[in-house]
């Protein structure tokens, strides 16, 4: 979470973190976000499949493209785009 930007029990306010679209795209966000989806991957590759793992969280909700990059990249990647994308985000 502290890599993330988000430490525990240190919210802005009572409300807790912002929910708003600023406060996540900002390019250290992003870059902070890619590179966490990334580590998770590479510990997790051997454990997690990115199309097993899409399909047990969202079923059907999975748009096409991102089920066709996550089958069609090598597990570590995949893994990573699946971690990285808004679909899991949101979520």
């Amino acid at each position: 979470m502290r890599w993330l930007g988000q430490v525990p029990h240190q919210a802005p306010s009572p409300k807790g973190w912002p929910d708003e679209g600023a406060a996540w795209l900002g390019p250290e966000a992003l870059i902070s976000r890619i590179e966490w989806a990334e580590q998770i991957a590479r510990e997790s590759q051997d454990h997690v499949r990115g199309p097993a793992l899409a399909q047990a969280l969202f079923g059907d909700e999975v748009p096409p493209n991102l089920a066709a990059a996550i089958h069609n990249e090598d597990r570590t990647k995949g893994l990573a785009l699946l971690l990285a994308s808004p679909l899991f985000q949101r979520r």
